[in-house]
């Protein structure tokens, strides 16, 4: 589960927003949680209540996601090409922002591979971690969602302390959609598996 960062507004109303997901062969669920906000005197927000869940969005795969497994080196030579967009990141939405700067931990190539891979994404949320051992080794990995609603990619990414190597799985869904059915990641009752 990831915090988004800042305020979103929606319907009048202001709140936090912290946002879940699971992806399995048979799909994808996320699930909000909220947390209404209201203005101080100051301009600055302040918690209003408790965090709520909301109903859970389920985004069932057409077929078996196409899944990429490998080691991805560091590039020897610090570059600019991280598959960025002509977006300045000024014009792009706080959580996008804060997914961009995630994925850049990452060699260019998986950055492209995940930034390119979902136009009109929906929902952008990842988590860059340090992890420290007991004998005070560390390894780093970084997870993340870019999903729309018709297809989304997973990256989990691990290196280890000192290393120049990546162990990368990038996993690419296409999403099922019946004449007639609400939307992709409307709430539904189908059972992912």
């Amino acid at each position: 589960m990831v915090q988004l960062r800042g305020v979103v507004r929606s319907q009048g109303s202001a709140h936090r927003l912290r946002r879940g997901w699971l992806a399995r062969p048979g799909g994808i669920v996320t699930v909000d949680w909220r947390q209404s906000l209201r203005a101080r005197q100051d301009g600055r927000f302040e918690p209003a209540g408790q965090w709520a869940q909301d109903e859970p969005r389920i985004n069932v795969a057409a077929a078996e996601p196409k899944r990429r497994v490998g080691q991805v080196p560091e590039p020897t030579h610090p570059s600019d090409d991280s598959g960025a967009s002509a977006e300045s990141a000024d014009s792009l939405h706080l959580h996008d922002q804060d997914a961009l700067h995630d994925l850049s931990y990452l060699p260019p190539s998986v950055q492209r591979s995940v930034r390119t891979g979902v136009p009109g994404h929906t929902t952008f949320v990842t988590q860059a971690l340090q992890h420290t051992r007991s004998d005070g080794s560390y390894y780093h990995t970084v997870t993340g969602l870019r999903l729309s609603e018709v297809e989304a990619v997973v990256v989990v990414a691990s290196r280890q302390q000192d290393s120049t190597t990546w162990q990368v799985e990038l996993v690419r869904y296409t999403f099922r959609r019946a004449p007639g059915a609400p939307s992709v990641g409307s709430s539904t009752r189908e059972r992912l598996v």
